[in-house]
Parts: C-alpha cells; sequence; structure tokens
C-alpha cells in the first residue's frame, strides 16, 4: 500500500508499505480524505524517542470506510489509550498515560503508524462513526476541531468575557471561530495577515502584536501552537502580559516554550493545557445548522504523491487535504 512516510534521513517520502494488520479486537480504516496539520509537521521536524522504527506513517486526523463494512464512515480517533491507567479508568481516554499517538509523539505519548496512508488499523473503539449528515471535507477536521472544544472548555470563558486567541494559521481561525461563536467579545491576537483576514469575516476583531499593549485585562487567553517552535514563546509572553489577575492562559496544542513562574504568581493565574475533546462532539459541530465554518479553513484536496512538497514548504494558512480514495 501507498503511505506517507518519514524516513531515517528525516525526509517525507511516499514509499510501499505492508498493510497493517487489525488486532483481534481491531478494525481496519481505508481513509478517504486526510488532513495535514501543525500536529503532523511537528511530528515530522522532531520524531521522538519510541517510535515505531522510521520510516513512520504520519499523520492523524482522516475520514474514511470500515473495511470490512464499505458503507459505514468513520474518523480515527488518534490517541490509541491503554484502558488500565488513571486517566483511562477515570474516563479521560485522550489524557492517557500510556497512550500511543497516530502518526508521532505528542505530549509525551509514544508513536504508532498514522493514516497518511491507503489503510490504518486501530481498535474498534477508536473508529469514531460520521453522522449521515457530515460529508468528508468536514469530518476530515474533527480532530482539529476537538482540540479547539477543548481549549474553549479549559479556557471556561463566560459570555461577556474578554478572551483573545494568539496564533496563527487554520487552527488558531478555528478556535477563535469557535471561542467567538460562544462569546461575541472573544478577538485574535496575530501576526500572520491571512488569519486575521479569514477571522475579520467572519466577524472576528484582530489585532497585529505591535498594535496591543499589555492590557491584563483578558479573563481567557489561548495559545495555539505554531507551526514551528520559534514563534510560541513570543505567544506565550504575550498570553501571559494580556491575562488579567486570576486569569486563566490555556496552551492548546504542541506549544514549545518555558513559562516564567514569576508572572504566574505575581497576578495568581492559571496557565493549563489542552489536548483534545472526543471526536463524537467535535463531529456534532461539524454538522449542518451548527453555525460554524470551518471547511473554508482547507485547500482543495492532491493526490498523496504531492504530499512531501508540503511537508517541505512553509505552512500555508489553509489546511492541505490528501485525497486517498
Amino acid at each position: 500500500m501507498r503511505a506517507l512516510q518519514l524516513q531515517p534521513d528525516g525526509s517525507v517520502a511516499l514509499a510501499e508499505a505492508h498493510a497493517p494488520r487489525p488486532a483481534p479486537d481491531g478494525v481496519l480504516i481505508r481513509p478517504a480524505l486526510a488532513v495535514l496539520t501543525t500536529d503532523d509537521r511537528q511530528a515530522a521536524a522532531q520524531p521522538a524517542a519510541g517510535a515505531p522504527g522510521t520510516p513512520l506513517t504520519l499523520g492523524h486526523a482522516c475520514v474514511g470506510t470500515l473495511a470490512d463494512d464499505p458503507g459505514t464512515r468513520v474518523v480515527a480517533e488518534p490517541v490509541l489509550a491503554c484502558g488500565t491507567c488513571a486517566a483511562c479508568a477515570g474516563g479521560a481516554p485522550t489524557l492517557c498515560l500510556d497512550a500511543r499517538h497516530l502518526g508521532g509523539v505528542q505530549a509525551g505519548q509514544r508513536a504508532a503508524h498514522g493514516c497518511f496512508a491507503d489503510a490504518l488499523a486501530v481498535p474498534l473503539h477508536n473508529a469514531v462513526p460520521v453522522p449521515a449528515d457530515v460529508p468528508d471535507d468536514a469530518a476530515v477536521l474533527a480532530a482539529p476541531v476537538a482540540a479547539a472544544l477543548q481549549a474553549r472548555r479549559r479556557a471556561a470563558a463566560e459570555p461577556g468575557d474578554f478572551a483573545t486567541v494568539i496564533g496563527a494559521g487554520a487552527q488558531a481561525a478555528l478556535t477563535a471561530h469557535l471561542l467567538h461563536h460562544d462569546n461575541p467579545a472573544t478577538r485574535l491576537l496575530s501576526d500572520d495577515a491571512a488569519t486575521r483576514r479569514w477571522c475579520e469575516q467572519h466577524g472576528i476583531r484582530t489585532r497585529a502584536p505591535g498594535d496591543v499593549m499589555a492590557a491584563a485585562d483578558q479573563a481567557a487567553v489561548v495559545v495555539c501552537a505554531a507551526a514551528g517552535a520559534a514563534g510560541d514563546p513570543a505567544a506565550v509572553s504575550s498570553a501571559l502580559a494580556a491575562a488579567a489577575p486570576r486569569g486563566t492562559v490555556v496552551l492548546s496544542g504542541p506549544v514549545r516554550a518555558a513559562v516564567p513562574a514569576a508572572a504566574v504568581t505575581a497576578r495568581e493565574l492559571a496557565v493549563v493545557g489542552a489536548s483534545r475533546a472526543p471526536l463524537a462532539e467535535a463531529l456534532a459541530l461539524l454538522r449542518p445548522g451548527a453555525g460554524l465554518d470551518f471547511t473554508s479553513l482547507t485547500a482543495r484536496p492532491v493526490d498523496p504523491d504531492r504530499a512531501p512538497a508540503l511537508f517541505a514548504a512553509p505552512a500555508a494558512f489553509r489546511l492541505p487535504l490528501l485525497r486517498f480514495t
């Protein structure tokens, strides 16, 4: 089968790989569409120990059909939880203490071969059914939307609270859009003109970093991880400066920056992480009538053979889609 893989030399290539075999309690998914996100770029740029040996099949977000039931569409939950640790026993498998993560390592999790391939094997409970009224081009965004949903929950901003999303690219725009849907006082702080333009078109107030003085009046500030680590320290510094006393700063995604303790203790800030909400809850937000526009954040689908060039190029604003079937 075709698989987009991280090679031993650090390059990304479309290669022939052995088709995976599902475990007795598992299923085989045939991906139709997959989306390339910041998480995938981070995994390819900084592969971590514990991966199943390179070449590693990349990708963590896709929609497809079950191999033994082509009429059933599913999205793949990217966290392969152990099912026995304290987090799993407490009903939070996405926070599993001994998890593997499709397509790369995130938050200390080990890697499993991902979904940028013609076939993907996962446990049955990781195959989440897609509602009939959610098309593939929306369902493929379940994982990014789930990340934004969890960031919104962790921010815990009340209607009317001042809230800010800091970041660039589709994930930052998606997160700002979701927070703004519930709280019109949400704004975006971004150094990327395309991100600001999309948010402005969706009624979200925006600022460039140089336009805003640190007012320390934001009840919640969400920092979305940059495509590279270079922008994260500045974003975290801006978030700490903007947060009101006893406000909340949410680190969403693989943010790579130190948090200075002095800034946290002086104003009794809460600095919290946000991983991902359950995909079923994200799929509900992707249904027609939810009043949210996420599909305009994606580019036109391309064949997998063009994917290595996408990894090599700087990240564009819109998320690339890969069409496997």
